[in-house]
This record gives structure tokens, sequence and C-alpha cells, in this order.
């Protein structure tokens, strides 16, 4: 999480900086700017759900005070990036989805080695 966090910020100066990624098209349904926040807040909705469900995945504490204030942080996290750039948005959900995918064909593959 530390070694991704200059790229978060170096992203995020890059969309709100530059001239050229200014109403730049994208290939998308509803985003039509990545520099700019989504008008219809689908990606901050994603971006939780696929947090919740790192959350899931990776958390090894049974604590149930520990997972719901792990929980209120996902919620908070969706208002939090609502209006940060799409761009931003799109790198970490596609970062917390490739996490799941990874943690997902880790565990697979460990419990094919114990059979």
């Amino acid at each position: 999480m530390l070694l991704q966090l200059p790229f978060f910020v170096a992203l995020y100066n890059v969309l709100n900086v530059s001239i050229e990624l200014r109403q730049a098209p994208f290939i998308s349904f509803w985003i039509k700017d990545l520099s700019t926040y989504d008008p219809y807040y689908i990606l901050p909705v994603l971006m939780g759900v696929s947090m919740v469900a790192t959350m899931k995945m990776t958390s090894t504490t049974v604590d149930p005070q520990q997972q719901k204030i792990m929980m209120y942080m996902n919620v908070a996290f969706i208002f939090l990036f609502a209006w940060l750039p799409a761009g931003l948005l799109l790198y970490i959900t596609l970062s917390n989805v490739l996490s799941i995918v990874q943690q997902f064909l880790v565990r697979r593959r460990i419990a094919a080695g114990k059979r």
C-alpha cells in the first residue's frame, strides 16, 4: 500500500494539472473525461464494493469491532473519493480487482497443494 502512494499522488496531480488531459475523450459509456469526477457516481460505488471484497478476502482478524471499523472506513472512502478524478478512481478500482483475483488464485493454489 505504501508503494502505491507515490503513484496515487502523481496520478492525482497529472489529472488535475495536465492541460492535455482536460476533456480528452475516453472509451467508456458514462465517463467522458478522466480528469473530472464521475457524474453518475458509479466508480465510487464500484471502488467501495471492491474495497469491501478485498477486506473480506484478506482479513485475518476475527475481532468484530475491528471488522466493523474497517467497514465504516470503506463506506467513508466512497464519500471521500466521490469527487476525485475518474481516472484515479479507475486506477484504485482496477488495483483492487486485480488484488482480489490474485488472492483468489493464491488461495486456490494453496488449497490444491494441500490435497
